[in-house]
């Protein structure tokens, strides 16, 4: 059966599209909406950051930007999403946040 699971593409497993759109957009739908980041940079920095397990060092080298530089859009980013990202439960939604979209091409 595991096999056969594998085979299957996995937004079959989704049943309710329109769920799921509304988590993602409650997570990231203000860094995607904010009209100041037309690049959506903030997303971007905030994905690394995820992938990284919120290591600076390893974020900052990753988007070549200064530590700095990465500590100011972590700011705005936990400001417009109204969060903690030293929150083990934010962090995770967020991951599964980026996980739905990237599986439903939000």
């Amino acid at each position: 059966m595991s096999f056969m699971m594998n085979l299957v593409p996995t937004h079959f497993y989704i049943k309710n599209i329109s769920s799921t759109r509304i988590f993602i957009k409650k997570y990231l739908g203000p860094i995607l909406n904010n009209s100041h980041d037309k690049n959506n940079t903030l997303y971007h920095t905030l994905r690394a950051y995820l992938n990284n397990n919120g290591s600076m060092k390893e974020t900052s080298a990753e988007l070549y930007i200064h530590r700095s530089t990465l500590q100011y859009r972590m700011g705005k980013i936990q400001s417009l999403l109204d969060i903690e990202l030293t929150s083990p439960q934010e962090r995770f939604n967020l991951q599964l946040a980026f996980k739905l979209s990237d599986i439903i091409n939000l």
